[in-house]
C-alpha cells in the first residue's frame, strides 16, 4: 500500500530511486524470516508447492550467475536483491494462498492499494492532492510531481508511476481483476463496491493516453471470456458496456478540469468533479447490481444446458466477441467516432498505426536488443545490461534507458539460461492451472481474478517496461504465487522418505537466506542515507570537510559497487582542490574515479567526472585517448567525436609549431577519418523509415566545421 508513492519503486539508473526501494529489501527480509518460522511446521518438499517454493529461487540464482559477468556490477547486484524480494512474494502467495480465506484478503489488499492509486491518481488530476492541505509535496505543492504530465501529445494520467503507459498496465489488470469480481458477486454490497470502481478505472486509463493501454484491454477481456461460463461472460459484457457508457459521460468534463486544473486548482471544479464522478460510478454500479441480481439469474437458467457444453459455451462467445471487436476496430478506425471523443484522446486513438514513430522506434529496439542478446548468448549481461550498453549497439541516436519488451530485457540480463528457467516456472504454473479451472465448477474466483490481474501486467509488458517498477514486479510475482497455490499433489521423484530431510533443511537454509539478505540490504540502505546526509551537508556548507568525506567514505565501504558514491566523493575532492590547490586531492578524485571506470566501464558520468579531472591536469593526450575509447562505446554521440576532433587539431597545431611535421599529419589524418564516419552515419539516418525519429542530433557540429576550415 505504501511503496507505490515512491514512484512506483522504479529500478532506474538513477541514485534517487534506490533508497525506497532498499527499504523495500530490508522489508522483504523480515517477512523471509517469518515464513522460515512457518516452514519448519508445513513446509513439505514433496507437495508440488514445495519443490516451487525451491524453484523459484533459481530466478535469483541466474542473475546472480550473470553478475560474474556483469556490464555494470552495481545494477547486477541490485537486481539478485530484487528478484530475491520477487521470489518472497511468491513464496508468501504460494503458501498464505492455501488458505482460501487468506487469499481473499491477499487480493482483497492488492485490489484495495490498486483503488488507492486510482484515487490518488483522480486526486492530482483535478489539481489537489493535498488531502485539505495535510500534505504538501516538495516543489510542486497540491500536487504530487508528475502525477499529471502535461506533453506534446496532451495532459497524461500517471499516478505514482510518473511514466503513464506503466500506469495503464495496472489499471488493465485492475479493471479486469474486479470485472471478475462483479460478475461472481452474490452480495447486493459487493456488487456495488466493484460496479462503482469500473468507471473510475476505466476513465482513469483513458486519462492515461496510453495507445497500448487502449489496445491491450480488450485482448485482456477476449482472453478472460474462455474463463467463464457463457451467463457470466454476457454479464461481463452487459458491465463492460455500463461503465463504458458512465466512462464516456464523464470523459469531456473531466478532460476539461484536468486542463484548467495545469494553471491552478479551481475549488468549485475540483468539488464538481469529484461529484460527477461519484455520482456517475454509483449510478453504474446501481445498475450492475441489477444486473447481477436479476438479469444474471434469468440467464443462467435460459442457457442452463448450453453451459453444460463446457467448449462450446466458453468459446462460442468468445468466437463472437472477436467479431465484434473487429467490427469495432472498424468504428475506430474506419469512421469519424474518434471525433467524438475529447480531442486529446481522438487524435491518440486516430495515431495508432504500425507506420507511427512510436512503433517504429520499439521494432528497432527489439532488433537492436537481438544483437546484444548474440553477443551475450548464455548468461547476459547482468541486471541493467540494457541500459548500460544499448547505446555501443543502437542502430541510430536514440534515448532509451529501457528495452520496452520484459521478455527481450529479461533475455538480455539473464541470457537464454536465465529466460528458460524464467519461462518454464511461469508456464508450468499457468497451464495447470488454466487446466485446472477448465475442468472445475468450483474454482476460486480470487485466484481467477489474480490470473486476469497477472495477464493484464504481462501482455503489456512485452511493448513496455512496466516490470522495471519493482512494486509491478512485486504484484506479478504475487499473483502467480497466488495461482501456483491452486496447485495440489505430490512431485512423484521428490516423494521419497530420504528426502524428508529437506523439510527441515529448507526453512534452515530460509534463515541463511533471510539473514544474507537482510544484512546485504541494510548495509545498501546504510550507505544511501550516508550519501544523502553528505549531500545535505555540503549544500548547507556549516559542516567540516572531513565530516562529508567520513559520511562518503563509509557509503563507499558499505556499498563498494555504487559508483554514484566515488564519483560524488571525487567531485568533493575537486572542490576542495579548486579551493585549496592541493594536488593530493586531485590524486584522491582520479584514485576514485579509476575505480569506478574499472567497475562501471560504460556509466557516462565516470567519463564525466575524468574530463574535470585532466582538464585541471591539462592531460590533452589522456583526454583524447578518453574520447576515443567513447567513440568505439557510444558511436552515436557526437558530443565524443567533436571532443576528440578539436583534441587533435589541437595537439596538431601543437606538433606543427614544434616542428613535428609527421605528428601533425597523423592528427590532420585521424580527423578526416571521423569526419567520414560521420558523414557516413548521417547519410544513414536518412535511410531510415518514413515516420521514424533519427533520435538526438548527429550532424557536422559548428566547432568540426571551424576544424575543418583551417586543416583544410
Amino acid at each position: 500500500v505504501v511503496s507505490p508513492f515512491s514512484r512506483g519503486l522504479f529500478n532506474g539508473r538513477d541514485i534517487s530511486f534506490e533508497g525506497p526501494i532498499y527499504n523495500a529489501l530490508i522489508f522483504g527480509s523480515i517477512l523471509l524470516l517469518l515464513l522460515a518460522a512457518y516452514f519448519f511446521k508445513h513446509y513439505k518438499v514433496q507437495e508440488v508447492s514445495g519443490a516451487l517454493a525451491i524453484a523459484i529461487w533459481l530466478l535469483p540464482l541466474t542473475y546472480l550467475i550473470s553478475y560474474f559477468t556483469a556490464v555494470s556490477p552495481h545494477a547486477a547486484k541490485n537486481s539478485v536483491l530484487i528478484h530475491m524480494l520477487y521470489a518472497v512474494f511468491f513464496i508468501a502467495a504460494l503458501f498464505l494462498g492455501k488458505n482460501r480465506t487468506l487469499k481473499q484478503y491477499l487480493f482483497y489488499s492488492l485490489l484495495a492499494a490498486g483503488y488507492l492509486i486510482v484515487v490518488f491518481g483522480l486526486m492530482n488530476w483535478f489539481g489537489d492532492a493535498s488531502l485539505w492541505g495535510l500534505i504538501t509535496y516538495e516543489g510542486t505543492g497540491n500536487v504530487y510531481n508528475a502525477a499529471v504530465m502535461d506533453t506534446n501529445v496532451g495532459i497524461r494520467l500517471t499516478s505514482v508511476f510518473q511514466y503513464p503507459n506503466s500506469y495503464a498496465a495496472l489499471l488493465i489488470g485492475l479493471y479486469a481483476a474486479t470485472l471478475i469480481m462483479l460478475v461472481h458477486s452474490k452480495r447486493w454490497y459487493t456488487s456495488l463496491i466493484y460496479g462503482a470502481w469500473l468507471v473510475p478505472i476505466l476513465l482513469s486509463l483513458l486519462l492515461t493516453l496510453s495507445r497500448a493501454g487502449y489496445l491491450i484491454l480488450p485482448v485482456v477481456i477476449l482472453l478472460m471470456l474462455p474463463l467463464l461460463s457463457i451467463s457470466k461472460q454476457i454479464a461481463a459484457i452487459i458491465h463492460i458496456v455500463i461503465s463504458g457508457v458512465g466512462t464516456l459521460i464523464l470523459l469531456q468534463p473531466v478532460s476539461q478540469i484536468g486542463s484548467e486544473a495545469l494553471n491552478g486548482a479551481n475549488t468549485a471544479d475540483i468539488l464538481m468533479g469529484w461529484l460527477s464522478l461519484i455520482g456517475v460510478s454509483f449510478a453504474a454500479a446501481g445498475i450492475s447490481w441489477l444486473v447481477q441480481r436479476f438479469l444474471l439469474p434469468w440467464i443462467s437458467s435460459k442457457l442452463q444446458s448450453l453451459e453444460k457444453r463446457r467448449m462450446l459455451s466458453r468459446l462460442g462467445l468468445f468466437s463472437i466477441m472477436i467479431i465484434l471487436g473487429l467490427l469495432g476496430l472498424y468504428v475506430l478506425f474506419g469512421t469519424n467516432f474518434a471525433d467524438l471523443l475529447p480531442p486529446n484522446i481522438g487524435e491518440r486513438i486516430s495515431s495508432i498505426s504500425f507506420q507511427h514513430h512510436s512503433v517504429l522506434e520499439r521494432i528497432t529496439f527489439y532488433s537492436d536488443a537481438l544483437k546484444i542478446i548474440r553477443d551475450y548468448p548464455l548468461s547476459g549481461t547482468g541486471g541493467g545490461g540494457w541500459s548500460a550498453i544499448y547505446m555501443q549497439y543502437q542502430n541510430n541516436p536514440y534515448t532509451s534507458a529501457q528495452a520496452h519488451n520484459f521478455l527481450l530485457q529479461y533475455m538480455i540480463e539473464t541470457g537464454m539460461l536465465g529466460f528458460l528457467v524464467f519461462a518454464v516456472i511461469v508456464g508450468y504454473i499457468l497451464i495447470r492451472y488454466l487446466v485446472k479451472q477448465h475442468r472445475e465448477d468450483d474454482y476460486d474466483v480470487p485466484t481467477l481474478a489474480f490470473t486476469i490481474f497477472l495477464a493484464g501486467l504481462g501482455i503489456h509488458s512485452i511493448i513496455d517496461f512496466n516490470m522495471s517498477y519493482v512494486y509491478l514486479g512485486a504484484v506479478f510475482f504475487l499473483s502467480l504465487g497466488a495461482i501456483a497455490s491452486e496447485l495440489n499433489g505430490n512431485v512423484k521423484i521428490l516423494n521419497k522418505p530420504k528426502l524428508s530431510v529437506m523439510n527441515k533443511a529448507y526453512p534452515i537454509a530460509i534463515i541463511m537466506i533471510a539473514l544474507v539478505f537482510a544484512f546485504i540490504s541494510i548495509q545498501k540502505s546504510s550507505a544511501y542515507y550516508q550519501y544523502k546526509k553528505a549531500l545535505a551537508d555540503a549544500q548547507t556548507g556549516e559542516v567540516y570537510f572531513n565530516e562529508i568525506e567520513q559520511n562518503m567514505r563509509g557509503a563507499i565501504q558499505k556499498d563498494p559497487t555504487n559508483p554514484v558514491y566515488k564519483l560524488q566523493m571525487a567531485v568533493f575532492y575537486i572542490s576542495a582542490y579548486n579551493m585549496q590547490n592541493d594536488k593530493h586531492y586531485l590524486d584522491q578524485a582520479m584514485s576514485l574515479v579509476n575505480q569506478a571506470a574499472e567497475q562501471e566501464p560504460y556509466n557516462r558520468d565516470v567519463y564525466n567526472v575524468q574530463t574535470q579531472i585532466l582538464e585541471l591536469k591539462h592531460d590533452d593526450q589522456a583526454m583524447l585517448a578518453l574520447n576515443e575509447s567513447m567513440i568505439k562505446k557510444y558511436p552515436w554521440d557526437i558530443n565524443y567525436y567533436e571532443s576528440a576532433i578539436v583534441l587533435h587539431y589541437e595537439l596538431g597545431k601543437q606538433a606543427e609549431a614544434e616542428g613535428k611535421t609527421e605528428i601533425m599529419e597523423q592528427h590532420w589524418k585521424r580527423i578526416d577519418e571521423l569526419v567520414s564516419v560521420i558523414e557516413t552515419k548521417v547519410e544513414y539516418l536518412k535511410t531510415l523509415p518514413e515516420g521514424q525519429l533519427p533520435g538526438r542530433p548527429f550532424e557536422i557540429t559548428d566547432q568540426i566545421q571551424a576544424v575543418l576550415e583551417e586543416i583544410q
